[in-house]
């Protein structure tokens, strides 16, 4: 608890915003969060986080919790961290609950249309949760990165039955998506 004060304190000096947020986890247990983001990179997410990139860094810290990032090109089409979410334990609630907060962080401009992740069913799931209520219409396709696209491609089209679709699906994901993803941004 100690450490989650010395954080907030730490982060809220530097001038983040800051927040302890939780959320129930499996069964009756509360997951712990602590969700931050820079105001100069916050306005970058909000002005250009249609498509948003998220992932885990996992056992960040000596007690072995996970940091989220997200992050999104900035006007130089450069990656940066547009915001990030310290996590007890990985689960789609306290995630949804660090995406919303952000959201709102943002005025509610943050418009993520096009979530980018691993193929993480917990990631997926906290997108779901965090903008499904929402009227406007955020998340359109959630895409996933070209290896993880390759590894789900690979694991579904396995069979010598299926080994010419598999090869078909794999060269219109690696050349489709990087065309795709260089030209938009």
């Amino acid at each position: 608890m100690e450490d989650w004060q010395q954080a907030t304190k730490f982060l809220i000096e530097k001038g983040y915003f800051c927040e302890a947020i939780t959320a129930q986890g499996k069964g009756q247990s509360q997951t712990r969060g602590l969700v931050f983001a820079y105001p100069d990179r916050l306005q970058t997410l909000t002005n250009r986080g249609l498509l948003t990139i998220f992932d885990s860094t996992h056992k960040f810290n000596v007690h072995g919790y996970n940091l989220f990032t997200f992050m999104c090109r900035n006007e130089a089409a450069i990656w940066v961290p547009g915001a990030n979410c310290l996590v007890e334990t990985e689960n789609s609630n306290i995630l949804a609950v660090a995406l919303r907060k952000i959201y709102q962080w943002s005025g509610c401009q943050w418009k993520m249309e096009y979530p980018l992740t691993d193929n993480s069913a917990i990631e997926k799931a906290a997108v779901r949760k965090a903008f499904q209520s929402d009227s406007e219409g955020h998340v359109k396709q959630h895409l996933l990165c070209t290896v993880h696209s390759e590894r789900t491609l690979r694991r579904r089209f396995r069979s010598q039955e299926t080994h010419i679709a598999y090869e078909h699906m794999s060269q219109i994901v690696t050349k489709q998506g990087r065309f795709h993803m260089t030209n938009n941004y």
